[in-house]
């Protein structure tokens, strides 16, 4: 059987949501405030903000801890994470060849 790489086949979604969108979701469905949801988790405040706004990163701990609270499995928040990152990484790299940078230029490389 072909590979789908093989033959072409390549998933480019426009928009990638970050991990703490669906965090917010789940927290908002299950009636939990981020404070109440940092104090469980023993994470910050300001963390969990962060995590819903999506600049601070899902890491496998804290997708461990998001596991325990939510009962979403830890490896479903690593794939966001995961998919969120190449998402990120792909838009910098549509954005600079928009610019017209090649890529390393601005360190020297």
């Amino acid at each position: 059987m072909a590979d789908a790489t093989a033959v072409g086949h390549h998933y480019d979604p426009e928009v990638v949501l970050a991990p703490g969108d669906t965090l917010a979701e789940v927290l908002e469905e299950r009636g939990i405030a981020p404070a109440e949801f940092a104090e469980r988790t023993g994470l910050s405040v300001e963390h969990v903000n962060l995590m819903i706004g999506g600049q601070a990163p899902v890491t496998p701990e804290i997708a461990e801890l998001l596991e325990l609270e939510t009962g979403v499995s830890a490896e479903v928040w690593a794939n966001l994470a995961a998919a969120f990152r190449t998402y990120e990484i792909r838009i910098g790299e549509k954005t600079s060849a928009d610019q017209g940078l090649v890529a390393g230029a601005a360190d020297g490389r």
